[in-house]
């Protein structure tokens, strides 16, 4: 049942860190690569305290890194999506204010379908991929990253988090040492030599 406990308290953590992985990118204040590394840190964090006494195995720990960054990134594109939903919504409700919320979703589907032969989620990813989105860098020069690249560097985005995730509970897990303190014998052996 621990197990059970444990598994529940990492799901709804990592729902709760997916959400504040989408904040800075909500606010515009997203820093790649390092926000998913701080998510990662904060899933291993969460797991290495769902097993404070130390008593379920690293692999379990190891799995329960995984499902929670999947879950944590899940939740993250999950809030990317439905704020991309609402927003597309409001902006043709505001062009055709006498459209009810139905056929905006089925012209919406349409031109989804049209544009990218999917609807949903997937013509989402697909817009924002095509879209592409702007990585500064340290100068005031940027770069657009559109495309094939846009969906590997969301795929790296996520090892990092599950990189970052896994070491985290593994350096907890790290056994302190084998060596058997000395005994005074020994110790008494070692001062008369």
């Amino acid at each position: 049942m621990d197990g059970l406990r444990q598994l529940i308290l990492v799901l709804l953590g990592s729902i709760v860190i997916g959400v504040l992985w989408y904040l800075p990118m909500h606010f515009e204040m997203y820093f790649f690569i390092v926000i998913p590394a701080v998510a990662g840190l904060l899933i291993g964090a969460l797991v290495n305290l769902s097993d404070s006494q130390q008593r379920m195995p690293g692999l379990t720990l190891v799995l329960f890194a995984i499902i929670g960054v999947l879950v944590m990134a899940g939740t993250f594109w999950s809030a990317q999506y439905t704020v991309y939903q609402n927003n597309t919504i409001d902006y043709i409700q505001s062009q055709y204010p006498y459209a009810t919320h139905e056929d905006i979703i089925a012209g919406l589907e349409e031109a989804q379908m049209e544009l990218y032969g999917t609807t949903g989620f997937m013509a989402f990813l697909t817009d924002v991929a095509e879209t592409g989105f702007k990585v500064q860098r340290r100068s005031s020069s940027t770069a657009t990253v559109n495309g094939m690249t846009a969906f590997l560097y969301w795929g790296v985005e996520i090892l990092v988090a599950l990189f970052v995730a896994i070491s985290t509970v593994l350096k907890r897990k790290k056994p302190v040492s084998n060596l058997a303190v000395p005994d005074a014998e020994f110790m008494e052996k070692l001062k008369n030599s």
